[in-house]
């Protein structure tokens, strides 16, 4: 590369034009391991755990089955847990377990008991899926 050579962009959006065209953006959500693509992210646990006698060592997440009301059922829970609370719901890590809980048909007392690697990987899942 020429140590001389000058880039132009002419707009803004041109600097991000690789994610930007040609459904490159799809790709790169598919790529990315803590994004539900059409709501749907199927997670293979690090270590997997046993619930009612089965091991489990894939959690599908499907978000698009969830509705408003489970929200708020995520946010009473938060608010009879006693826990910490977080102005903003969906920055908490045990408020996106409890969503990733509903979204994958699992109760969230099973998944409490992940391994901290696989639980912080299903919270961030849902929460990029909330704030995304």
């Amino acid at each position: 590369m020429d140590k001389d050579a000058v880039f132009v962009i002419e707009s803004p959006a041109e600097a991000f034009s690789p994610v930007l065209q040609g459904g490159a953006e799809k790709e790169v959500e598919e790529e990315n391991p803590f994004i539900a693509v059409n709501g749907v992210k199927t997670v293979t646990l690090y270590k997997p755990i046993t619930i009612d006698g089965r091991e489990l060592k894939e959690v599908t997440l499907d978000f698009n089955k969830l509705t408003a009301a489970d929200l708020d059922n995520v946010e009473a829970e938060m608010n009879a847990s006693g826990g910490a609370k977080s102005p903003v719901p969906a920055m908490s890590s045990s408020f996106n377990l409890r969503v990733a809980a509903r979204a994958a048909g699992v109760n969230y007392h099973d998944l409490q008991r992940l391994n901290v690697k696989d639980a912080a990987k299903l919270s961030l899942i849902a929460q990029n899926f909330l704030l995304g």
